[in-house]
């Protein structure tokens, strides 16, 4: 599995990690749904959502473009080398952006990337790809043929290769029910 095993910014709402009110107090993010909510009074939650983050992302690519413009006309490159040689990165987002990506980062990280779900089907990832791992490099014969067909013996350096390469082909689905433990939907 892959980094499908990570939840993105808003599966946290999802899974009920968090809720809107949670993100009331985050900076942009909070004012996009208030904003919402004041021009479509009684919008329903599923579109009240999608519409602020489709906004969320609409500042956040216009800030973008807005503040590699002013550092391109404030560096006037003549060259690709120019830009190579300057002394920070040309395209980026402006202080103000950078900071409130940084609250919104802090605010993932503490309620959803440590929440004790998701740390939970983390380690059980974990566990599905150790244990994987260790059934093919042992036996390399329960692979599919043509992946057995490029493996060494058991336990082989050339097996471990073929053997990481099968398990990171896989989808989250199709590892968690091949380990045995069917997949909860929390990723879903």
């Amino acid at each position: 599995p892959s980094e499908a095993m990570q939840p993105n910014k808003w599966s946290g709402l999802r899974a009920g990690l968090f809720t809107i009110g949670d993100l009331i107090q985050v900076p942009l993010v909070g004012p996009m749904f208030g904003a919402v909510r004041r021009r479509y009074p009684g919008i329903d939650q599923r579109r009240l959502k999608h519409e602020a983050i489709r906004r969320l992302i609409d500042a956040m690519v216009s800030d973008l473009i807005a503040e590699t413009g002013r550092r391109l006309a404030s560096v006037s490159p003549g060259s690709v080398e120019a830009i190579r040689r300057h002394d920070r990165p040309v395209v980026a987002f402006s202080e103000e952006m950078r900071e409130n990506d940084r609250v919104l980062k802090a605010f993932l990280f503490e309620r959803m990337y440590r929440h004790d779900r998701v740390m939970a089907m983390a380690e059980r990832a974990r566990r599905c790809i150790g244990d994987l791992f260790a059934r093919f490099m042992e036996d390399p014969d329960q692979m599919p043929q043509e992946w057995r067909g490029s493996a060494g013996q058991p336990g082989s350096a050339e097996t471990a290769r073929v053997v990481a390469d099968y398990i990171a082909g896989m989808t989250d689905r199709y590892a968690m029910n091949l380990w045995g433990e069917p997949i909860d939907g929390f990723y879903e």
